[in-house]
Formats: C-alpha cells, structure tokens, sequence
C-alpha cells in the first residue's frame, strides 16, 4: 500500500476572515482548471445584507455631515457678526469718550460706563467665537470619524464579499479535501461537497 503525492502542489482555502461559510459552488474531483478559474463559491446572502444596510447607513451619514458642515457655517456666520456689531459699539463708544470742555461731566462719566460695557461685550464675544469653533469643530470631527469608520466596515465586507469567490492561483487538475468535520466516526473524512460548511481558513482543494 503507499500513496502517491505530487512533488509541488497549491492548496486553495477558504477566506481567513470570513468566519463561517458554507459551499454553494465546488468544481467536481478531477477537473481541469486554468489559472483564475472560479473553483469554490462561498454563500455570500448575509454579508450583502450587511453591505446593504451599511451603505445606507453612510448615505445617511454623508447627509447628516453635509448638514453639520452647513450648520457649522451659519454659526461662525452669526459668531462673526456678533463680533463685528461688538467692535462698532466699541469703536462708537470710544468716540463720544472725549474730554470736551462742553460736554457735561456726568455725561463724559456715562459714555465712559458705556464704553466699558461695549469693551467687555466684545471680549465675551471673542471667547465665544473661540468656543463655538472649539464645539463646531469637536463635533464635527466626531462625525467624520464615525463615517469614516463604516466606510472602512464597508470597504471590509466588501472585500470578503470579493473573496467568497476563490479562484485557482495556478493550473492544474482538482483534488479536493477531506472535511475533518465529517466521517471520523466511520473512518476516512468525506471531501468536502457543496452545501457543506467550512470554517475560514478551511482546506477545500489541491492543485497539483
């Protein structure tokens, strides 16, 4: 008895990254295949779900964006006109706080109170306008994250997506694999068959 292996042979496995799978398309023992011929297909209905439901969470997402974008302009808009009106009533104020011999002295003493008021309005203003673009940009920065985050979930399932076709790395003619997960009790392991599952990473077929 004894066994005959091939001196150089590729073996073709399941997605490393896909978790569980199961075999919806497997070429049959013995079949002759060419460089980039599809030889095992991998059920691939519940991550298109998930691809559906992702990217219509990142429209959703690039809406709201362009919204906060939006928003985020008419606040520093409104930021710096609060800030321009503050830098008039200053500069207003500061003309009428002249020591002239014909304006009263109470009045003098009024523009001058006047004046304080407008400077510490103006400085409020300018805090706040440092503050609001502190805030706008926070948000703003966390919402990108966020979308760039399932852009990248999406890019991901696209790629297993991709990769649940396996296609044949050389020529050669298809041995397929045994499926550990079947047949110890009775013996020699079954190959694997389509509709079997396979764990990611598997060993489905040999080329040699």
């Amino acid at each position: 008895r004894s066994d005959i292996r091939p001196v150089r042979s590729v073996v073709v496995s399941a997605p490393a990254q896909a978790g569980e799978l199961q075999i919806v398309r497997l070429v049959k023992n013995g079949t002759k295949v060419n460089a980039g011929d599809v030889v095992v297909e991998f059920d691939a209905t519940a991550l298109k779900r998930q691809e559906v439901d992702r990217r219509a969470g990142l429209k959703q997402q690039e809406a709201e964006l362009e919204q906060r974008r939006a928003q985020s302009r008419m606040a520093e808009e409104a930021s710096a006109t609060n800030l321009m009106r503050a830098q008039f009533d200053v500069n207003r104020a500061k003309l009428d706080v002249v020591d002239r011999d014909f304006v009263a002295r109470i009045d003098l003493e009024l523009a001058r109170l006047t004046l304080s008021d407008a400077e510490q309005r103006l400085l409020e203003a300018e805090k706040r306008q440092v503050s609001d673009r502190a805030v706008q940009a926070t948000e703003l920065n966390r919402r990108i994250r966020r979308r760039d985050r399932d852009r990248q979930e999406l890019e991901r399932i696209q790629g297993v997506i991709a990769s649940l076709q396996v296609r044949a790395p050389s020529a050669g003619t298809v041995s397929l694999m045994p499926n550990g997960r079947f047949g110890r009790m009775m013996g020699n392991p079954q190959d694997f068959r389509e509709g079997d599952r396979a764990w990611g990473g598997a060993p489905i077929l040999e080329l040699p």
